[in-house]
């Protein structure tokens, strides 16, 4: 390990503190505008569909910097990457805000996530450069924990700003951070790569094929994806929901998508304090998962204009934050060696899968359907789950 790893490591408050920074760009970016889709797409003369766009071409970004992200981190290390990333991404903000058109913000938006995907791959690579794999999980479950704080804010900010100076506040807040996060990693992060490799070496079909015959990447990745999908499907359509079929002010539908962030950071919380295998951490979050899709479907459906639903809803936030960090400890537990390239693949089956998933729902009409599918969802962990043995010691 290089001395800079090694001051990094002897100092874990600050891999989390950072890692928290990092990681929250992804919620932060998308949390933060959520509750005010319905006045960004209708100034542009858009409604549902093109709120969705708003959202999801974002998630491709960050899915589509999967493929290269990890390789270059793996080749010139993380600091240098972040410095790249954190401040394009700062600008891609800066252009969101002032963007005239529709397409104009959609062309932003992809490169916000391009750029912004540094965040979580980054987080996810310096913990596996530095933590011991017996305590991989709980870290992470700190570092989600923490970077909670940053969704719980982000909806009734981006609302307040929202109304009281129009939509565009809500991505210079975004470039704010953006800014703020450049000059963190400029003066506070070291680099944790032990060693760099000799060249920039992408993912490979043979680094794909050798992730996917392992039953625990298979196993983290389609968990992360279910999970993933179960939650976009919601955060990008649920706005549109709560305001058109119950009438909630968008001020009150800020508080219920924070009260998630909220019960997303007790998972996290829970997630910690189980001190059992992944596996089983995996199958108690998965549970309460399908109960709370289940429960709020059922009340969606009996009582439609009301917004009870989100009570139970509250129970699939929590367990998103139970089940990713051990989800992500099974993925990449056993590849030391591509460190960055294992997580960037965990990242684009994630946000690949949480794409396609809430693309489907929104062809359905959305609604119910999203509802349904946070059932289903982590209804398909819990039976993987099944399948899924802790190897042997």
């Amino acid at each position: 390990m290089t001395a800079p790893a090694q001051a990094f490591s002897s100092r874990p408050d600050r891999i989390v503190g950072i890692g928290a920074v990092f990681v929250a760009v992804l919620p932060l970016s998308t949390d933060i505008v959520l509750v005010a889709l319905p006045v960004i797409a209708g100034s542009f003369g858009t409604a549902l569909a093109g709120g969705h766009q708003i959202m999801s071409v974002f998630v491709i970004g960050l899915a589509v910097a999967h493929l290269f992200v990890g390789a270059l981190a793996d080749r010139f290390g993380r600091r240098p990457v972040a410095l790249a990333g954190f401040g394009l991404y700062t600008l891609a903000s800066l252009a969101a805000m002032g963007a005239p058109s529709l397409e104009a913000l959609l062309v932003a938006r992809f490169v916000q996530g391009l750029s912004g995907a540094c965040g979580p791959i980054l987080m996810r690579a310096m913990v596996r450069d530095t933590v011991a794999p017996a305590a991989t999980s709980r870290r992470l479950a700190l570092t989600g924990t923490l970077s909670g704080v940053a969704p719980l804010l982000a909806p009734t900010v981006g609302i307040l700003v929202a109304q009281a100076f129009g939509w565009q506040s809500s991505f210079a807040v975004l470039t704010l951070y953006g800014a703020i996060t450049f000059v963190l990693v400029f003066w506070l992060m070291p680099e944790t790569l032990a060693a760099r490799s000799a060249a920039v070496n992408y993912i490979s079909l043979d680094v794909v094929r050798s992730l996917f015959t392992e039953r625990g990447f298979l196993f983290g990745s389609f968990a992360m994806a279910m999970g993933y999908g179960g939650l976009f499907a919601w955060i990008s359509t649920g706005s549109y929901f709560l305001s058109t079929r119950t009438g909630l002010d968008p001020l009150v539908i800020s508080l219920v998508f924070a009260a998630g962030s909220l019960c997303f950071m007790l998972g996290g919380v829970v997630a910690m304090r189980l001190h059992v295998a992944p596996e089983q951490t995996i199958r108690l979050g998965a549970m309460i998962g399908a109960t709370g899709g289940f429960l709020a479907l059922i009340l969606a459906l009996a009582f439609p204009d009301q917004p009870w639903f989100c009570v139970p809803i509250m129970l699939f936030y929590c367990s998103w934050g139970i089940i990713q960090p051990p989800a992500i400890n099974i993925a990449m537990r056993h590849h030391p060696g591509i460190a960055g390239k294992a997580s960037a693949l965990l990242g684009l089956v994630q946000l690949g899968g949480g794409v396609m998933l809430s693309w489907i729902v929104v062809a359905l009409g959305a609604g119910p359907f999203s509802l349904g599918l946070m059932l289903v969802s982590t209804a398909a962990i819990l039976l993987a789950t099944q399948f899924t043995r802790r190897p042997r010691a």
